[in-house]
């Protein structure tokens, strides 16, 4: 298990190993926000208060005070979910987030006829699927594991797996499902709700969170717990952008993706971010899921 006391690093190589965990596709998008697995400490929250002697004011403990102290190895499902949304949404948590943000989002150029760019991806999944389920992106990267569904119709069995439902999936029609392995045991499966724009995905609607581990979250140390906050804090932030991507064909049956804004504002730095992609037979995400 790796510690967030190992995971302080330079800003360029914290953002180097985010990039790398970028998963291409539409705002299935899981992004490995390992800068925020820097040690966050009850020292750290700009909400602590400190009285005229030095010590500590007394209030409430805040969401991270919370986690550092391990007071949630013995609660409920229901209350470790409660406390985990708190946590991820904890503005200690989303301002460390910001710098990256704020890297990712900056701006290109408007580009002319961008929805029409590209290849539809969906139909070019539906024809290499089974008839039945459309095939599924796999990021090429040897070190990453994580799988895209543009047509939201994959399903994978995680029992054994202590699940989480961090957030509700949406009641919409069209979605995109991903699948990434975010530590060994633990998966990250994201269900959002997107519109057809051309041949762009368009992120239109509220992010779906369930979190599978093998190691429920009474075993937990307080560093895993927020790696996780971190994670999904990540996600909600990248979300509230509503992104656009456009696939195309790359080398060797190969896809690559570019991000947009839903005005044609070409995004440069999240383009280059994401990974080249291939496809996979729907069939494979349960061994891979399952370790098999």
């Amino acid at each position: 298990m790796m510690s967030i006391q190992n995971c302080t690093q330079p800003p360029s190589s914290r953002d180097k190993r985010i990039r790398r965990a970028l998963l291409g596709g539409t705002l299935s998008v899981l992004c490995l926000s390992l800068a925020l697995t820097s040690p966050l400490r009850a020292q750290d929250d700009p909400q602590i208060e400190q009285s005229a002697d030095g010590e500590q004011a007394q209030r409430s403990s805040t969401p991270i005070e919370i986690a550092v102290n391990g007071a949630l190895t013995a609660a409920t499902n229901d209350q470790f979910i409660e406390y985990f949304n708190a946590l991820s949404g904890d503005i200690a948590i989303r301002e460390r987030n910001a710098p990256i943000i704020e890297m990712m989002s900056a701006e290109g150029p408007k580009v002319d006829g961008w929805e029409q760019q590209g290849v539809d991806i969906i139909a070019e999944l539906q024809a290499a699927g089974d008839g039945q389920i459309p095939a599924l992106l796999r990021d090429t990267r040897a070190d990453s594991n994580a799988v895209g569904d543009p047509s939201g119709l994959a399903r994978a069995d995680f029992s054994g797996f202590t699940s989480y439902i961090l957030q509700p999936e949406p009641d919409a029609q069209s979605t995109e499902r991903a699948f990434f392995s975010v530590l060994p045991g633990a998966w990250l499966q994201t269900v959002q709700e997107v519109a057809g724009r051309g041949n762009a995905r368009c992120v239109t609607g509220d992010l779906g969170v369930v979190l599978h581990v093998k190691r429920p979250h009474t075993q937990w140390s307080p560093d895993e717990l927020l790696f996780y906050a971190g994670f999904v804090a990540f996600l909600d932030q990248i979300g509230e952008k509503n992104l656009c991507f456009v696939h195309d064909r790359g080398d060797g049956g190969a896809y690559t993706a570019a991000a947009y804004l839903p005005d044609g504002t070409s995004l440069p730095a999240f383009t280059e971010s994401l990974p080249v992609s291939v496809i996979m037979d729907a069939k494979k995400l349960q061994p891979m899921i399952s370790g098999e």
